[in-house]
């Protein structure tokens, strides 16, 4: 294949054609990125280690290779969405990646994805690390979200066409792992607990006669509140301010340990229960008990510090 550089075919969204992708990668999510971004009219080559899944989305407007090499060839910006970074760095092999722009939505750590960056920009390309919070079925939608982080030079340069992967884009910093950061926290620290958490509580107050309409009012009016509790968390966090005029952290330990007895009363399990039990009374311990509760994420060395 005839490769192309980025300067002859990257288009930052100002009505100019789109520039020529490559995705690695296409389980779920690399094929729900593949598809919207051949729906809105980009040249997409895609690659997969078993070829019937690339093959698979030939009806979508992709072309499907079986050599990643040659894949790689073909795009400009290479989309890289694959199980592990040790594949990424299988996969881009020792490819010659000038005048390209690899984007990694990979699922990784910091560390990683600014050892990735290092090794791409010696290779002559450009490197952002991204995530897509959100599951592949949102993508091309309004309700999508994407994260990434890598210079503002490789951003600029691609940031017309990821955009359409619908909803909000958005480049969150220069150091590469900034969105691998954002990703952990909020999909690995917080959305997925939360939702194995709500699992539990369904499980417990549907096999305890509570009505569905009734469960799912209270669980809604739950969640209406959190962005205002949220607010509260980043703020105080930031400025290590935890005294509060509201339930304090020991009182909420003391409330979790009914909560508790009435799970293990059903036979229930409640694994998210125990694991915050068990942080709040290692906060109490270090002396956080008349603290708010996010004090429960206090550096140890500020408890003589903070008010």
């Amino acid at each position: 294949m005839t490769a192309r550089t980025m300067q002859e075919d990257v288009a930052a969204g100002t009505g100019a054609r789109l520039p020529s992708v490559t995705v690695l990668g296409c389980g779920l999510m690399g094929s729900a990125v593949a598809r919207a971004l051949a729906r809105a009219g980009a040249p997409v080559t895609a690659w997969n280690r078993d070829p019937a899944k690339a093959r698979a989305l030939a009806g979508d407007g992709v072309t499907a290779v079986q050599d990643a090499r040659d894949a790689i060839a073909a795009g400009t910006v290479v989309v890289a969405v694959l199980g592990t970074y040790d594949h990424v760095e299988e996969v881009l092999g020792e490819a010659d990646l000038t005048g390209r722009v690899v984007v990694n939505l990979t699922t990784g750590t910091p560390v990683r994805a600014a050892a990735a960056a290092e090794r791409v920009q010696g290779r002559g390309g450009g490197y952002l690390d991204g995530a897509v919070l959100n599951l592949p079925g949102h993508v091309g939608t309004p309700e999508n979200h994407v994260v990434v982080s890598g210079t503002p030079q490789a951003w600029e340069g691609v940031a017309g066409l990821l955009r359409h992967l619908g909803g909000t884009v958005e480049h969150v910093g220069e150091p590469a792992g900034a969105a691998n950061s954002l990703d952990a926290a909020i999909v690995g620290g917080l959305s997925a607990p939360a939702l194995v958490a709500a699992a539990h509580a369904t499980r417990f107050a549907l096999d305890a006669g509570v009505g569905p309409e009734q469960l799912l009012r209270l669980m809604d009016r739950t969640a209406r509140r959190m962005p205002g509790y949220f607010a509260r968390i980043v703020d105080d966090l930031r400025e290590q301010r935890f005294a509060t005029q509201e339930a304090a952290l020991g009182t909420w330990a003391e409330g979790l340990s009914s909560f508790l007895g009435a799970f293990h009363a059903a036979g229930a399990p409640a694994p998210m229960v125990e694991a915050a039990l068990a942080d709040l009374e290692r906060a109490a311990g270090a002396g956080h008990g008349d603290r708010a509760l996010w004090a429960v994420a206090a550096r140890e060395t500020d408890v003589q510090t903070i008010v």
